[in-house]
């Protein structure tokens, strides 16, 4: 098959974009023309290539015309399907809840693929009838996370996460860790480099605090995981829980507890390598990369099949463009609006008149726009004080995916 991968970056290692390499790298080994789209490009894309993988930021740079569009963020597969609306098309949701990963605004989507109960539900609430909705949880590569040698504890525990740092969690579970005599390693892009490289260190790491597929290769290693994230915790994986804390993808679903000294700690206790030993048998018998690439390619194939069932018609292209730069283009004065909304609160007097203007327009939106509306004005004291930061840089990656689409719709006319 021909298959592309979309994804919005391919430059920090996290979830999405590692498991993109992992699948890209899997399809391809196993005979299937593969490319990777995305418009953000940097160490990702760049350690892809170096694999003799084909990363593209460019949809006219794909050499091959795709049987299957395999999507994660809304916006990427969206331009991807509007280019080959022939192609089948799945909507791939890595995580259980991101704004940049809604459900495809593609009208004709085959699949939506999801990898937690939570993911599945957020997708139902959305409208997906649940005959459009599979769940393909996480997998690890096993090669490439060995089984470790058992040994005779080191007390080491690793922190793997790019967004724990000090101020924002390390620092209690550092505390605790040092009362019960483990020492801390911090591996992430807080650390000064990325989670992704993390096998040697898994190796020698008793205990890991982690989440989603970095939590699942620390226990195919056969460290004991403990989900953490900067304010919340979840149990001690153990052979009981397992099936349960994965199907919430050992994630947010699953930190019932605060993040405390004293949790943690308890956490610890409760740490047996027993048990991190049949945890990670379950995992290397039942979340292996290859038994999900198989179940992938299954899922390629059926949304490869209803496309050449049901061909998507040049109305039905037409309309979903049209759909897409109007949402587009509304994003876009949203943009405008907190802008003026941040001069008139730093400048009241000089763009009094263009804050009015703003709010009235504002007022007449729907719901979505009275909600960022209400949002813009609670944290227009923070946020938008930045708005080269916070504004600027959203209106321009609006301004390219309004002019992409257009680019589009303009080789049909």
């Amino acid at each position: 098959m021909r298959i592309l991968l979309t994804v919005t970056d391919l430059n920090q290692f996290s979830s999405g974009e590692s498991y993109t390499v992992d699948v890209s790298r899997a399809l391809s080994a196993r005979g299937h023309q593969v490319a990777a789209f995305s418009p953000h490009l940097g160490r990702v894309a760049m350690a892809m290539k170096t694999q003799g993988l084909i990363v593209v930021d460019d949809l006219s740079a794909v050499p091959f015309v795709p049987q299957v569009i395999y999507g994660q963020q809304s916006w990427e597969t969206s331009l991807a399907a509007l280019k080959w609306p022939q192609a089948g098309l799945i909507s791939f949701r890595p995580r259980e809840a991101a704004e940049n990963e809604a459900p495809c605004l593609i009208p004709w989507v085959h699949k939506f693929v999801v990898v937690s109960e939570p993911g599945r539900q957020f997708i139902e609430q959305a409208g997906v009838s649940a005959a459009r909705i599979s769940l393909l949880p996480h997998f690890v590569d096993l090669q490439r996370f060995p089984r470790r040698p058992r040994a005779v504890s080191s007390r080491r525990a690793l922190v793997l996460s790019n967004q724990l740092k000090r101020g924002h969690g390390l620092e209690i579970i550092e505390e605790a860790c040092a009362a019960a005599g483990y020492s801390v390693t911090l591996l992430g892009e807080n650390a000064g480099h990325a989670a992704e490289p993390a096998c040697a260190e898994l190796q020698r790491a008793d205990v890991v605090f982690a989440l989603g597929r970095c939590a699942l290769e620390a226990m195919a290693v056969g460290a004991a995981v403990i989900p953490a994230s900067a304010t919340a915790m979840g149990p001690v994986v153990t052979p009981q829980n397992f099936s349960e804390v994965r199907g919430l993808d050992f994630g947010p679903a699953c930190l019932a507890d605060p993040l405390t000294v004293e949790l943690v700690q308890t956490r610890l206790r409760e740490v047996t390598p027993t048990n991190a030993a049949q945890v990670c048998d379950q995992v290397r018998t039942h979340a292996s990369l290859d038994d999900g690439i198989t179940k992938l390619e299954a899922l390629c194939r059926e949304a490869g099949q209803a496309a050449r069932a049901q061909p998507v018609s040049a109305e039905s292209a037409a309309q979903a463009a049209l759909e897409i730069l109007t949402a587009a283009t509304g994003t876009l004065r949203l943009g405008h609006a907190m802008r003026a909304l941040h001069l008139a609160h730093v400048e009241p007097a000089a763009h009094e008149p263009d804050f009015e203007e703003t709010a009235t327009w504002l007022r007449r939106q729907e719901s979505e726009a009275r909600r960022l509306r209400q949002e813009a004005f609670k944290r227009r004291d923070r946020t938008l004080q930045k708005p080269s930061v916070v504004v600027r840089p959203r209106q321009q990656w609006v301004y390219r995916m309004k002019e992409s689409v257009e680019g589009l719709v303009a080789t049909w006319v």
